[in-house]
């Protein structure tokens, strides 16, 4: 069997109401090298799996599915599902997004292929939000990024519009631990060389109250706690070469901890007051 060129990876749970437009959107490409499609469920409890084994009999040579047996966490299933690929290149993104452009896989691995310098490439990304279209990520002012930019407090782009060279790809022991596994992959990704930006909003962000990243605000400091931890763990993944900007983005962290505190909430109460006595000339 051919060695295929590029491997598509979908990552799903509970995704009954987006897959089949995940799975349309990737089926709809155009293109002209050799592909698999590699799907990775967590036990499933609606009817996404019943969804994906449909597929695969209508692509029996073209999709790959790995079945969790019992629900073993998102972590766990994204580490199974990038230790399956066998292409060149890898695009990984959840089953609840979906593709736009059907020429997108092609534009993405004629510049890679073009460019070996380059580790990876991302175009713009449309987020649906509560059924409402926000564009997010889609003001770029360099055509290049390094490590150092991927290690601000915030994704700079999203997964579904990223492919990386496989080669790139080192998943480190501790990766299970960290909540943003898209982070550490962009930065594990950026190591190997630069990320190319290339205009074009072609793809859709949906968050969603069940989506994987949405995140409640009694859990937001556990989410900042984490992002820290993820800090630390690249700043030794990267020889402490930008030990200064991760120190930057934790100090980010640690100030969103604090103001989530209850004596946060107490300072930011006091503070609002005082310049509410201000703006009315109150001096009580």
């Amino acid at each position: 069997m051919e060695t295929p060129l590029l491997s598509v990876c979908i990552i799903t749970y509970n995704h009954e109401a987006y897959i089949r437009q995940a799975l349309d959107s990737v089926l709809e490409q155009n293109i002209t090298f050799s592909w698999e499609i590699i799907i990775a469920d967590d036990y499933s409890s609606d009817n996404t799996r019943e969804i994906l084994h449909e597929y695969q009999r209508k692509y029996p040579g073209l999709i790959k599915l790995i079945l969790q047996e019992k629900n073993i966490g998102p972590a766990r299933n994204w580490i199974d599902l990038l230790n399956a690929p066998k292409g060149k290149y890898i695009a990984y993104f959840d089953g609840d997004d979906y593709w736009t452009n059907p020429d997108k896989l092609q534009i993405q691995v004629n510049f890679l292929e073009n460019n070996p310098e380059f580790s990876s490439c991302f175009h713009d990304t449309k987020v649906w939000d509560n059924e409402k279209e926000i564009f997010i990520y889609p003001e770029y002012t360099n055509d290049t990024y390094t490590v150092k930019d991927l290690l601000g407090n915030t994704a700079l782009f999203h997964t579904s519009s990223f492919i990386f060279r496989r080669m790139a790809l080192i998943l480190p022991q501790w990766i299970p631990e960290i909540r943003s596994g898209d982070m550490v992959l962009f930065v594990i990704i950026a190591k190997w060389g630069p990320v190319k930006y290339i205009p074009g909003k072609m793809s859709v962000y949906r968050r969603h109250p069940k989506g994987v990243s949405n995140v409640t605000r009694q859990d937001a400091l556990a989410v900042n706690e984490n992002h820290i931890l993820r800090l630390n763990y690249l700043d030794a993944f990267l020889d402490h070469k930008y030990s200064k900007t991760i120190d930057t983005t934790i100090k980010k962290y640690k100030k969103e901890i604090f103001y989530f505190s209850p004596l946060g909430k107490i300072v930011s109460f006091i503070r609002l007051r005082t310049r509410l006595k201000k703006l009315f000339g109150l001096s009580k």
